[in-house]
């Protein structure tokens, strides 16, 4: 089945947020802070938001390949870390999901929190989501 040019940038666009989600995540996961901190400032993106933006391009192929639940059920997950963040943004609430995975000092430079994902990304999530 041919697929149209949308659905192959679609396909293409998911797999790079996977692929990015993954480098950072091991980046975290093996202490190689290059691999969190694409720019090399100093700000590192966390853990929670690189497992969001999988989840997100994950969803996105699930609704490409026919798998309408799932996608929904992966989206749903990326709403809800994104929503919680913003919780804890706005009340000060800390409800741990920011170092539950891994917790590092290097990246937290311009962080509110170490381990939280900023005001604008977990705006973008909770939108994708």
């Amino acid at each position: 089945m041919k697929r149209s040019l949308a659905a192959q940038v679609s396909i293409l666009l998911a797999a790079y947020a996977i692929i990015g989600g993954l480098v950072t995540l091991c980046g975290w996961a093996f202490d190689v802070p290059r691999l969190a901190d694409w720019d090399n400032d100093g700000v590192a993106q966390m853990p929670n938001s690189a497992i969001a933006v999988m989840a997100a391009g994950a969803a996105l192929l699930c609704a490409q390949f026919g798998k309408r639940k799932a996608g929904r059920a992966l989206g749903a997950f990326v709403a809800l870390l994104a929503l919680a963040t913003l919780f804890e943004l706005g009340t000060g609430v800390n409800l741990g999901i920011d170092t539950l995975i891994f917790h590092r000092p290097w990246g937290q430079a311009g962080t509110v929190t170490p381990g939280r994902m900023g005001l604008p990304g977990a705006m973008a999530l909770a939108i994708i989501g």
